[in-house]
C-alpha cells in the first residue's frame, strides 16, 4: 500500500514501472510536499508492489522502507531503504521462498508500528500475503521478525481460502485479517479470513454480503487498523452494466445486524488509505481531459469525511507532466 504511516506522519510513494523511479511525498503541516529525488531501483514490474515500513525496539534508529515487487524475470524483488534516504538496496530473497512466490505475486505486507500504537514486542516484524504456492493462484503468507531477516513462508491450504489479484490486509489486537471478494457458502461478497497472533489457522466468514439485485461487482479490497481499533475496511466497486467505479467504506447498520455500503467518491485509477494520527486518509486517481489529480478523502470523529488536500497533479490526458518529472 503506497500509502504508509510512520512516526513523523503519513508517507505517499509512487512507482513508476517505465523508469523505476520511486516518488515521495510526506504530509506536513496539513500539505502534501513531494522529495526532491526519486528513488532509483533496477526492477520492478507494473502494479505488482506494494510498499511497508519497520521500525525498531529503539526509535532512534531510522525506520526502514520496504518495497516489495513481483518482476519480469524474478518470482519476487525486495529493496529497502532508509525512511529519508533516496538509496536504495536490493534484499536477497531466499531460494525456498521464491519458488514458493512463483505465481502473479500481487503482494500485500503488514507492519506493526508505534505510531498505530502497536507493542514494542512486534515492532519490526512483517508479514507479506500474496498469490503462489503449489498451483500458482494459492494465498501464501510470508513471516519475519526484523527487517534484516529472512523470510520464512507457507501455502495456507484451507479451501476457505483463495488468492484474488490482491487481498487486502491489516493487523491489530486481535490477530491478522484479510479482506477478498468471493463467495462463501454460496454468499457472493467480501469475505474476512482472521487468525490470531498465536495461532495459523485462519477462520473464514461472510463479512459483507451483497444482494445479487445490487448488480455490484467488487474489484478489491483495502484496510487499515491501528492496534487498539476495528479495522477500516473499503472497496473498490463497479456496477455490472457500467464502467464508472466507486470507493465504498464497509459501515455497520444497526438495523439490518450487518455490514452495508456508504458510498464515498467515483475514481479512476489507483486508490490507497492509511491512517495518519485519529484520521482516516483515503488518496484516489481522479482522471479528465486535463490531467491527474491524485486527491484525498479525510475521515475524523466531527466532521467525518471531508476533501483533503490534493497530493499531486500531472497535466496531459496521460500525465504528461509526470513523464517529464521522472525523466
Amino acid at each position: 500500500m503506497p500509502l504508509i504511516t510512520t512516526t513523523g506522519g503519513l508517507r505517499y510513494y509512487r512507482f513508476s514501472d517505465r523508469t523505476k523511479r520511486i516518488w515521495q511525498y510526506r504530509l506536513e503541516n496539513g500539505n502534501w510536499v513531494r522529495l526532491s529525488k526519486p528513488i532509483r531501483i533496477s526492477e520492478g514490474h507494473d502494479d505488482q508492489y506494494t510498499f511497508g515500513i519497520s521500525h525498531f525496539s529503539d526509535l532512534l534508529k531510522e525506520p526502514v522502507v520496504t518495497f516489495l515487487a513481483g518482476s519480469r524475470n524474478e518470482s519476487m524483488l525486495e529493496f529497502q531503504w532508509a525512511i529519508d534516504d533516496n538509496y536504495a538496496s536490493q534484499v536477497a530473497v531466499p531460494d525456498s521462498v521464491r519458488k514458493l512466490t512463483s505465481g502473479n505475486i500481487s503482494p500485500v505486507l503488514l507492519d506493526p508500528s508505534p505510531a498505530l500504537d502497536a507493542p514494542p514486542s512486534l515492532w519490526g516484524k512483517q508479514w507479506a500475503f500474496l498469490a503462489g504456492g503449489s498451483n500458482k493462484f494459492s494465498p501464501v503468507e510470508l513471516e519475519r521478525t526484523t527487517p534484516a531477516g529472512c523470510w520464512e513462508g507457507r501455502e495456507i491450504r484451507d479451501k476457505k481460502l483463495f488468492a484474488p489479484s490482491k487481498v487486502a490486509a491489516c493487523v491489530n489486537f486481535s490477530g491478522l485479517h484479510l479482506f477478498m471478494p468471493g463467495i462463501h457458502d454460496g454468499r457472493y461478497g467480501l469475505m474476512k479470513a482472521s487468525r490470531s497472533l498465536d495461532s495459523e489457522d485462519y477462520t473464514v466468514d461472510v463479512y459483507l454480503q451483497v444482494p445479487d439485485e445490487a448488480g455490484i461487482i467488487i474489484d478489491t479490497a483495502l484496510a487499515a487498523a491501528s492496534w487498539n481499533e476495528e479495522p477500516r475496511v473499503f472497496v473498490l466497486t463497479r456496477q455490472k452494466d457500467s464502467p464508472v467505479r466507486h470507493v465504498q467504506e464497509c459501515v455497520y447498520d444497526a438495523d439490518e445486524k450487518g455490514m452495508t455500503l456508504r458510498q464515498l467518491t467515483k475514481y479512476d485509477g489507483w486508490v490507497g488509505v492509511g491512517i495518519d494520527g485519529q484520521n482516516v486518509v483515503v488518496a484516489y486517481e481522479d482522471r479528465d481531459e486535463y490531467g491527474i489529480n491524485l486527491k484525498t478523502l479525510v475521515w475524523d470523529e466531527e466532521e467525518e469525511w471531508c476533501d483533503g488536500p490534493d497530493i499531486d497533479r500531472w497535466e496531459g490526458a496521460n500525465g504528461g507532466s509526470l513523464r517529464e518529472m521522472e525523466d
